[in-house]
């Protein structure tokens, strides 16, 4: 397993960021796989309790939730949630095609700046400290 933890994060972001998993779409059914994948990736498979896909009953779209359960060494529970889907990517305008994709909207960050009123100045105050796209937020 890596051992720089951060490198590991903007990674499985950009990862996840790259689907497009806009509510009520079998998109959202492509980003929980890739969860349980990512949750099992260097050989942290076994180190879970219990860990799967499960399905929403009745789900016209087959949605299902991604889950892993991790015994600690304390009685306490700790409970992470956070949703996969995402809005479309229409809003972006021009920049569409580049929604789900970082990298490309970091080269394109005049252009980006321009259709977010204030972001200019947010960028000025935090440089280097963002990660653009669709389900991104700043790191």
């Amino acid at each position: 397993m890596q051992n720089n933890w951060y490198q590991i994060v903007q990674d499985y972001t950009v990862r996840l960021v790259g689907f497009r998993s806009v509510n009520s779409t079998g998109g959202e059914v492509h980003v929980a796989e890739e969860v349980l994948r990512l949750l099992q990736s260097d050989g942290r498979a076994g180190a879970y309790t219990a860990i799967g896909l499960d399905p929403l009953p009745g789900d016209a779209f087959g949605r299902q939730n991604a889950y892993a359960f991790l015994r600690g060494n304390s009685p306490r529970t700790l409970v992470l949630l956070g949703h996969i889907d995402t809005v479309d990517t229409a809003d972006y305008g021009p920049l569409e095609p580049w929604a789900l994709d970082p990298a490309g909207l970091a080269e394109r960050q005049d252009m980006l700046s321009a259709l977010a009123p204030g972001l200019s100045e947010d960028l000025a105050a935090h440089p280097g400290d963002w990660m653009f796209g669709r389900a991104a937020r700043q790191i």
